[in-house]
């Protein structure tokens, strides 16, 4: 019994219809440009098949997905030029010629399928030069870097930009802002980056009668929308998300990669010594773990040994803004009344990292409610914690975006004794 070839080696079934129909349109151009042999696209049966039929029965059509090539997930190969060498031989062709995307270029003797593959690009690039497609964004061949993360040298490589789908027309911010008080920032057809406010989730939790997370409100109008970044319940501030499932592996990668600059700041408990001029940044490194007995949360090993390679490792860069004394003093202790403003800067990026580290420092955030919660919950009517920077690449565009948000407000009131807060949830 014969081996049953896989559909999913090719990945052209999974672009959107628009994107296969600039692909098929490409190729079409590119083979009336290259002229070649008429007798490749002459079926035994009907010599009069059409050009459009023959790109369907050999294939020229066909992408592979590349998830390793720079942009992830926008990249594709094809084989256009290997099927194309082939059929020509096939065809009893013995001496390909062809032509360049240029006008004016001379025939060119081709002998291997590398050779048709320059021949194909330089007609591809000519074609996108001369008319306007949305979808594909560039073609180039397999240069030393795409050739080691898997490319094969006579293939093609294809960028493909995907747009997002807009369950609600022209009115998907109202519809967005209609569901969650949230500012949005930026919006592309690849990435939407929002403001949260504090005490909303970023995802589902497991709680099914919860509010509507970020993630329910912007799948409601954007049916693909993929959460590639969260922030806890309590903390506020940026907040990308990726409308796209290119985008959502280009951006997965960068934080993978720790290219995502991060920046938070924090008002926390008690007086942290001032940074020196030699040493404005400090760094704190814990190894960090699940609470044994309290499931919401994370804890610093100290009850063993944790090996210096272990993924328990945890990092956070600070540095001391401002300090400042509170006007309402505390019968209990006079640094009761003092706190620190911080500027964090988390290297890895694990649950609850900022919050623990600024209790392992002996600085607790203001109004946290699981670490010291003693010591600073009735400080503050939130969680000080605010997601102010947040630096990233465009997955389809390559451009670096910077975002800023502002200290919230609320980092400087006093908690009233009668204020509610939201438990804290998994998320």
């Amino acid at each position: 019994m014969g081996t049953k070839r896989k559909r999913d080696t090719f990945a052209s079934d999974a672009l959107s219809s628009e994107a296969s129909e600039e692909i098929h349109r490409l190729v079409a151009a590119t083979l009336r440009t290259l002229k070649l042999p008429t007798a490749a696209f002459e079926s035994a049966e009907n010599l009069k098949t059409e050009v459009s039929d023959r790109i369907h029965e050999l294939g020229l059509d066909r992408l592979k997905r590349m998830p390793k090539l720079q942009p992830p997930g926008s990249v594709y190969s094809s084989d256009l030029a290997l099927r194309l060498f082939f059929s020509c031989r096939k065809a009893g062709v013995v001496v390909v010629h062809a032509k360049s995307g240029s006008e004016n270029s001379e025939i060119s003797t081709v002998d291997t399928a590398q050779k048709l593959a320059e021949l194909c690009v330089n007609a591809l690039r000519s074609e996108l030069s001369r008319r306007l497609y949305r979808h594909v964004v560039r073609v180039w061949l397999p240069e030393k870097a795409d050739v080691a993360a898997g490319a094969i040298p006579d293939r093609v490589l294809v960028q493909i930009r995907e747009f997002a789908k807009c369950s609600s027309g022209d009115a998907e911010e109202k519809a967005l802002t209609a569901q969650l008080p949230l500012e949005i920032l930026f919006r592309d057809d690849a990435v939407l980056v929002v403001e949260k406010p504090a005490n909303v989730l970023s995802v589902d939790g497991t709680d099914p009668d919860a509010p509507v997370s970020v993630h329910r409100c912007v799948a409601s109008v954007f049916p693909d929308a993929r959460m590639v970044h969260r922030l806890d319940q309590e903390t506020s501030g940026l907040l990308v998300v990726a409308l796209t499932k290119s985008a959502a592996q280009s951006l997965n990668a960068q934080f993978r990669d720790r290219t995502v600059e991060k920046t938070y700041v924090a008002r926390v408990h008690g007086l942290m010594k001032e940074s020196a001029e030699s040493e404005p940044v400090r760094r704190v490194r814990v190894p960090m773990e699940k609470h044994p007995t309290q499931p919401l949360v994370q804890r610093v090993v100290s009850d063993r040994e944790v090996d210096a390679e272990s993924s328990l490792w945890s990092v956070t860069e600070y540095s001391v803004q401002s300090r400042t004394v509170d006007g309402a003093k505390s019968a209990e202790s006079e640094d009761d009344r003092n706190s620190t403003m911080v500027e964090l800067k988390p290297v890895t990026g694990k649950t609850h990292q900022l919050r623990l580290h600024m209790q392992h420092l002996g600085h607790p955030i203001l109004g946290d409610s699981l670490y010291s919660p003693e010591l600073v919950y009735d400080r503050a009517p939130r969680l000080c914690l605010h997601a102010a920077k947040l630096s990233f690449t465009h997955p389809v565009t390559n451009e670096r975006l910077s975002f800023e948000s502002a200290t919230p407000d609320d980092f400087f009131i006093a908690k009233e004794s009668n204020n509610q807060r939201p438990q804290a949830s998994t998320s």
